[in-house]
C-alpha cells in the first residue's frame, strides 16, 4: 500500500492520499492470513483500491475499489465471481456514488444457490443503497427487479420482486426434502418491505403455470392428527400422490421469520377418485432463517465452495 497525508494540529484538519495496487488472493493468502478478525474473508481473485479522505470530511474527498473475479466467505455463506469497479464519493456531507456502478456476481450461496447475478448498486444523499435492473438465476428460474432498496439508517423502503419459472423439482432438492416430491413451475410477485425489522414481505402472489405439476408430500400431518379428523385424513392420502392443475396462493414473511404460505390447489388424485377434481386448501409455514442454517449446516463450507470455483 502506497499511503501519503499531512496533519495540521493548530487547524485539526489533514488528509491523508492511498494506493493499493492489485492484491490477488487465493486460499493459501486469503485476507484473513493478513487481517484477522474480519468476519468476511476473501479466499480469491484480484482487488486493487485507492482514494483520498480528509479530516475533517471535503467534498470530492473519494474511494474506488476494482474488484475481479473475487470468492469470499461470510460465516456459513459464500459468494464467487464478484467482478466490478466501485466509487463513493463525499459531496457536502454525505458520501454517495456519482454514478450507479455495474456489478456481476456469479453466485451466492446462503443454504440455497443464486447465480448469474447482475446489477446496478447505487447510494445517494437519503442514505438509500440502491440495485438497479437486479437479475439472478434462482431454483432453474429467473428472479428481477427494477430496483431493490435499502436504507442504511433504517427508514422503510419498499421494492417488488418478480420470480418466473421457479422449479418445484428444484426445490425438492435443493432442500434434500424427504418427505416432499414435486413437479411444475410457479412464478411470485413480492412486495419486500425492509427498514427497522429487517425484511418482510406482506400479502405477495404465487401461481403455478400451465399445465400444473405433481405433488408427493408424504407424512405431512401427525398420527394423532389423523386419527382425529377424517377429512385430514382424506387430503393427507391425497397429497401422497397428487396431480394439480392449478395452484395459487398469498406469501407472508414476517419480521418473525416464519414464511407462511396458503395455497389453493385443484387437481385429482389416483388414491380418492381419478375422474373427479380435488380441491385441496393448505397453510403452510417454515422458519426460512432456521431453514437456511440447517442447509448450511448439512454442507462442507470449503468443499462447496472449492467445488464451485472450479467450475
Amino acid at each position: 500500500m502506497d499511503l501519503s497525508g499531512s496533519y495540521d494540529l493548530s487547524k485539526s484538519s489533514g488528509g491523508v492520499e492511498f494506493s493499493v495496487p492489485e492484491v490477488t488472493f487465493s486460499t493459501d493468502r486469503s485476507l484473513n492470513d493478513t487481517i484477522q478478525g474480519l468476519p468476511l474473508n476473501i479466499v480469491s481473485g484480484r482487488l486493487s483500491a485507492g482514494g483520498s479522505v480528509s479530516l475533517p470530511p471535503r467534498s470530492k474527498d473519494s474511494i474506488h475499489v476494482s474488484l475481479d473475479d473475487i470468492a469470499a466467505t461470510y460465516k456459513d455463506s459464500f459468494a464467487t465471481g464478484i467482478s466490478g469497479d466501485l466509487k463513493v464519493e463525499n459531496e457536502d456531507g454525505h458520501w454517495i456514488t456519482p454514478t450507479p456502478y455495474s456489478l456481476s456476481i456469479e453466485s451466492i450461496n446462503a443454504g440455497l444457490p443464486v447465480k448469474n447475478i447482475q446489477l446496478s448498486l447505487q447510494l445517494d444523499k437519503q442514505k438509500d443503497i440502491t440495485l438497479h435492473n437486479f437479475s439472478a438465476d434462482f431454483l432453474q428460474g429467473k428472479v428481477t427487479s427494477s430496483a431493490l432498496i435499502w436504507n442504511l439508517a433504517e427508514e422503510t423502503r419498499k421494492s417488488i420482486v418478480h420470480a418466473q419459472g421457479i422449479s418445484l423439482e428444484a426445490l425438492a432438492q435443493e432442500t434434500d426434502s424427504e418427505n416432499f416430491e414435486a413437479s411444475g413451475l410457479i412464478n411470485l410477485e413480492i412486495p419486500i418491505v425492509t427498514g427497522p425489522e429487517g425484511i418482510t414481505v406482506e400479502a405477495g402472489h404465487l401461481q403455478g403455470e400451465a399445465p400444473g405439476g405433481r405433488l408427493r408430500y408424504y407424512g405431512a400431518f401427525s398420527p394423532q392428527m389423523l386419527a382425529s379428523n377424517p377429512q385430514l385424513k382424506l387430503i393427507a392420502n391425497a397429497l401422497e400422490d397428487y396431480e394439480f392443475q392449478t395452484l395459487e396462493g398469498s406469501i407472508d414473511y414476517p419480521a418473525s421469520g416464519d414464511l407462511q404460505l396458503q395455497l389453493k390447489l385443484v387437481g385429482r388424485s389416483e388414491a380418492i377418485d381419478s375422474d373427479r377434481d380435488l380441491v385441496i386448501n393448505l397453510n403452510l409455514e417454515n422458519n426460512i432463517p432456521d431453514m437456511l442454517r440447517s442447509l448450511q449446516a448439512s454442507r462442507d463450507l470449503t468443499e462447496t465452495l472449492e467445488k464451485q470455483l472450479d467450475q
